[in-house]
């Protein structure tokens, strides 16, 4: 089975080279937004979810082209988010209306112990040369 990620790191590194191209990038990353928006507008998921993942494929092109392998740098990510506490006051408003989970933007706990967060290590995800 493939890894996707992976598959858009080779599809850039093949197609597109390693030279960044901040206009092209800017210009062909806000297309496929557009296209994601546009299809949300008109309650086309097909053309939604095709815009999304265009859009994802553009950002793997970002990452790849600056030297680095987007499944790791997620993988990273992900870590780091996943080492956060969320807020005592939302934690509990939540608890007792679940419903706030689909309208609020979840919080972090400021007041976690610094010492239990992790940070992102990209230098672990470069790409070898």
């Amino acid at each position: 089975m493939s890894k996707p990620l992976v598959d858009i790191m080779n599809l850039n590194l093949t197609r597109y080279g390693k030279n960044f191209d901040l206009e092209k990038f800017k210009k062909t990353f806000y297309e496929e937004v557009d296209e994601m928006f546009e299809g949300i507008k008109n309650n086309d998921i097909n053309e939604a979810i095709d815009g999304a993942n265009d859009a994802i494929v553009v950002l793997g092109g970002f990452i790849t082209q600056h030297g680095y392998n987007p499944e790791l740098t997620l993988k990273q990510v992900v870590k780091e988010i996943k080492s956060r506490n969320q807020s005592k006051k939302q934690y509990n408003r939540w608890k007792e209306d679940p419903k706030l989970q689909d309208v609020e933007k979840w919080e972090k706990d400021k007041t976690q112990d610094p010492t239990t967060l992790y940070k992102a290590d990209f230098s672990t995800c470069k790409i070898r040369k």
